[in-house]
């Protein structure tokens, strides 16, 4: 588990490209792009020399939102021409949901592309991040925050429990928007605020939690992408099915096989509540073509910053 020791960068989110609107950012629920005022720092980030980030010509870089995980609005299927989609009432909800709290007023999305903004009224909010690192496709994972903040740029932090609760993607979770998604960035007692939480609001039934599909008590039949797209599930668990069902699978008789098939992709080494080493796949039971969990996820941690 993480020490807890993070940076904080300061700089500004971007959802538009004036210069260049068709060519612009698309933010959802847990991701949004970001241009820090000294992209120095973003080394900090940096653990060993196969670990990237991806800058762009004008300075900016992505973020993934830490511990969370939205619906997908529009996943790529790794290795395949194919754009897939989750519930997207709850998918926009979680998106708009970011872009308020990050200061975006007016934003209007393309009506043939609802994931491109096509304007808004300031293109740019200030606003600061605090990282400890990067995933496996260049992307800095990192609570995000609006405004100033009156630490240092580059600071070195330990995050506490006041600091991850002003961050917007504990907010959005907060509100029944996000799944959680634990990993071993995260200190274990900020784990433990998550896991807390994550009961009350499962019982709470709210959003996602009203429509949430799969538990450990309830299965569910899936035979289909076209089915998988108007399901609110866990959307790690949406972005595998979605690949399986690519492959042209009937069902989910084999999923667990596909899984076990490919550990560097699809896999992911995981610890179980009794802090077994285990791998994905042990999360899950399918049986007579149906799906539900046999540990939920706020209940395991996840190693590897895979999609």
């Amino acid at each position: 588990m993480s020490d807890g020791r993070y940076t904080l960068i300061k700089g500004s989110f971007h959802i538009f490209y004036p210069d260049m609107p068709k060519n612009g950012p698309q933010p959802d629920g847990d991701t949004i792009t970001f241009k820090p005022d000294n992209i120095n720092l973003t080394d900090h980030l940096l653990k060993n020399r196969r670990d990237r980030i991806r800058i762009t010509g004008n300075g900016m870089i992505k973020i993934r939102f830490e511990s969370i995980d939205t619906l997908e609005t529009h996943y790529p299927i790794p290795r395949k021409p194919l754009i897939v989609h989750q519930d997207l009432e709850f998918g926009y909800k979680a998106r708009d949901f970011v872009l308020d709290k990050l200061g975006f007023t007016n934003v209007v999305f393309y009506d043939d592309n609802p994931n491109l903004v096509k304007s808004v009224s300031q293109p740019s909010m200030p606003g600061y991040i605090i990282a400890n690192g990067t995933d496996k496709y260049g992307r800095v994972i990192a609570f995000v925050y609006s405004g100033e903040s009156t630490q240092e740029d580059g600071a070195k932090i330990y995050l506490k429990e006041a600091e991850l609760k002003e961050s917007i993607n504990y907010q959005s979770f907060k509100n029944s928007l996000a799944y959680p998604a634990l990993y071993t960035t995260l200190p274990i007692d900020l784990v433990d605020i998550f896991r807390l939480e994550t009961d009350e609001l499962r019982k709470n039934k709210l959003n996602i939690w009203a429509k949430d599909a799969i538990s450990k008590e309830k299965s569910c039949i899936i035979k289909s992408l076209e089915q998988l797209k108007d399901l609110v599930i866990w959307p790690k668990l949406f972005r595998r099915l979605a690949a399986y069902f690519s492959e042209n699978y009937k069902d989910l008789n084999s999923f667990i096989l596909w899984l076990k098939d490919d550990s560097e992709n699809r896999d992911d080494d995981i610890t179980l509540p009794n802090r077994e080493k285990a791998k994905l796949h042990d999360m899950f039971i399918v049986q007579d073509g149906a799906i539900n969990f046999k540990y939920l996820p706020e209940e395991v941690i996840l190693h590897d910053k895979k999609a």
